[in-house]
């Protein structure tokens, strides 16, 4: 519940995305169940699950207030399912809060050998529309015999918005064929993944509302 305190409304948003698995057989996309928007090249599939959900802000900016984001918590709830990983293929998730909507052809590249992310300077989005980001690399540890998390790289400046929503999206990148040759054939899982982030929501000198709502809105069509 919103708490007042000084002119000041503090909450806790929070929603969850759902959990999935996708197979690659003798890399092409196999199957699956992973609601969201899906496209694929002759080597990489990348799926978005999901892609610019959203936090409704609308009552605060109807009253001219800004949400301040104080942090952004990335949260799995359960576990993912390494068993079918093979090695010499890298799964690649994101995880994303942005203060403008993302679009999967201009700020996430599909080609394995590009490394475009959201906020990045081959991206179509500013640094500064990224409130956090996430990337995940997972791999299969031959010797050990499991797959694992082997990079984890975070990003964004933590700006807060005066537009009517903040947005979170999840994306993942996988591989059809292995490193060095062949092609892939494995089976991955995800859990449900949770977005939880405490504001606080306050009245801003007029000429420092406008600066913040011209730098809460797109600048390119999603």
């Amino acid at each position: 519940m919103a708490k007042k305190e000084d002119n000041l409304v503090r909450r806790v948003l929070r929603d969850q995305i759902g959990d999935g698995f996708l197979t690659i057989g003798d890399g092409a996309l196999a199957g699956g169940i992973f609601p969201g928007y899906q496209t694929t090249d002759d080597t990489t599939a990348v799926l978005v699950h999901r892609l610019n959900e959203y936090f409704d802000l609308q009552g605060y900016t109807l009253r001219d207030l800004t949400t301040f984001i104080q942090t952004v918590i990335f949260q799995t709830v359960g576990k993912y399912d390494f068993s079918g990983m093979q090695a010499g293929v890298d799964i690649v998730e994101i995880r994303v809060v942005s203060t403008v909507p993302l679009s999967i052809s201009k700020d996430f590249a599909i080609n394995a050998l590009a490394d475009s992310v959201p906020g990045s300077l081959t991206s179509a989005s500013s640094l500064q529309n990224i409130v956090s980001c996430t990337e995940i690399v997972y791999s299969q540890d031959a010797g050990a015999g499991f797959g694992r998390p082997i990079e984890q790289n975070t990003w964004g400046v933590g700006n807060s918005t005066a537009a009517e929503k903040l947005y979170f999206s999840r994306f993942f990148k996988f591989p059809k064929t292995k490193s060095p040759s062949g092609n892939a054939t494995y089976g991955f899982a995800w859990p449900e993944m949770a977005v939880v982030c405490p504001v606080v929501v306050a009245k801003e000198e007029d000429l420092e509302y406008i600066m913040r709502l011209a730098r809460s809105v797109r600048t390119y069509e999603p």
